[in-house]
C-alpha cells in the first residue's frame, strides 16, 4: 500500500496475511469474445485457526496475440479479495511520524505517518487543530483520512495541506487520530515557530 493508498503486490513477493494458499478460481483460463462476459467462481477455504483479516489480489492478464498498435498492449485487471474471521479481529494502530513545515506563500504542510499493527483493515479519521501562543484556536479543524483505509501490517503517509497564511508566532498543532470505534483515539502534539 503506497502513500496514496493504492494496493501494490510486488512480483513474487509474499505478505503475511495472503490468501493464495486458500483460494481457488474456476475457470483459471478462459476466452471472452467481444461484447460478451465470463463468470468466474472464487472459493476461499480458511483453516479454523484463522484470525483477523486475510487479503490478496486476483489478477487477470490478457494472453495471446498482440494488438495492432505500435506498442504491445496487455490488458490487466486486478480485484482485491478479502475475508475476515469473525470475532478474532485485533485493532491496533499508531502514529509513527508527525512533521509540520510552513512556507510563506503556501501555508503549512503536515506529514502524518501511520501504521496498522493489527490483523484487520482500519479506517482512519484524523483531525488537526492549530493554536497560537495565546492558546487561541486558529481557523477550523483540519481533517484527513476520510474514505481511506490501511491494510493489516501496512504503513500509510498522509500529506495534509493547510493553505492559511499565518503571522510570526509560536504554534501548537494538536492531532487526534481514531481508527476503530472500539478503540481509544491517539493524540499527538507538534510545535513550530514562524519567524
Amino acid at each position: 500500500q503506497n502513500s496514496e493508498g493504492d494496493i501494490i503486490f510486488p512480483g513474487n513477493s509474499k505478505h503475511q496475511r495472503e490468501l493464495s494458499n486458500n483460494l481457488s478460481i474456476q475457470p483459471s483460463h478462459f476466452t471472452v469474445q467481444p461484447r460478451r462476459h465470463q463468470t468466474v467462481k472464487v472459493k476461499i477455504t480458511m483453516p479454523k485457526t484463522s484470525t483477523g483479516e486475510y487479503f490478496d489480489a486476483i489478477v487477470f492478464h490478457r494472453v495471446g496475440t498482440e494488438t495492432t498498435t505500435s506498442a504491445p498492449l496487455l490488458l490487466t485487471q486486478s480485484v482485491l479479495t478479502e475475508i475476515k474471521a469473525k470475532k478474532t479481529e485485533k485493532y491496533a494502530s499508531d502514529i509513527t511520524g508527525l512533521k509540520a513545515r510552513y512556507r510563506k506563500n503556501t501555508g503549512t504542510k503536515f506529514t502524518v505517518t501511520t501504521i496498522n499493527q493489527g490483523n484487520t483493515t482500519i479506517f482512519p479519521d484524523g483531525r488537526i487543530s492549530i493554536f497560537n501562543s495565546k492558546n487561541e484556536k486558529i481557523g477550523d479543524t483540519i481533517t484527513f483520512g476520510k474514505d481511506s483505509f490501511i491494510l493489516p501490517l501496512n504503513k500509510r503517509e498522509y500529506i495534509v495541506e493547510w493553505e492559511r497564511l499565518l503571522p510570526p508566532d509560536k504554534y501548537r498543532a494538536e492531532l487526534t487520530y481514531t481508527f476503530a470505534t472500539s478503540e481509544k483515539g491517539i493524540q499527538k502534539l507538534i510545535f513550530y515557530t514562524i519567524k
